[in-house]
């Protein structure tokens, strides 16, 4: 039944990947991470210029930003403090009672 001499396996070469497909794969992941970063890095620089530039104004979008107010209600501010009050819209923020008069006259 069995044999004596032995048996050998043959098997096939296994194909070996295109090593084309992956240097365009490459090349197409870096032309996309690229612009990314420098835009991310932009716009970091840019908010950190505008905030040691303007203190007042980094105060008052964040002050804005954290009572919710939208853009209508946010120029609305800026305008009643620079034309009727005369003063920062910050000190308009501020004040509750202004604050709240200034904003129910936008909705």
């Amino acid at each position: 039944m069995l044999d004596a001499e032995p048996t050998t396996l043959h098997v096939p070469a296994s194909p070996s990947p295109a090593s084309g497909d992956t240097g365009l794969i490459g090349l197409a992941w870096v032309a996309v991470l690229i612009p990314f970063v420098v835009l991310c890095a932009c716009f970091i620089l840019r908010s950190r210029r505008l905030a040691l530039l303007h203190p007042e104004e980094h105060a008052f979008r964040s002050l804005a930003k954290r009572l919710r107010l939208r853009t209508k209600q946010i120029e609305r501010v800026r305008r009643y403090a620079h034309d009727i009050a005369n003063c920062s819209p910050l000190e308009v923020l501020m004040d509750d009672d202004l604050r709240v008069r200034v904003i129910s006259s936008v909705d």
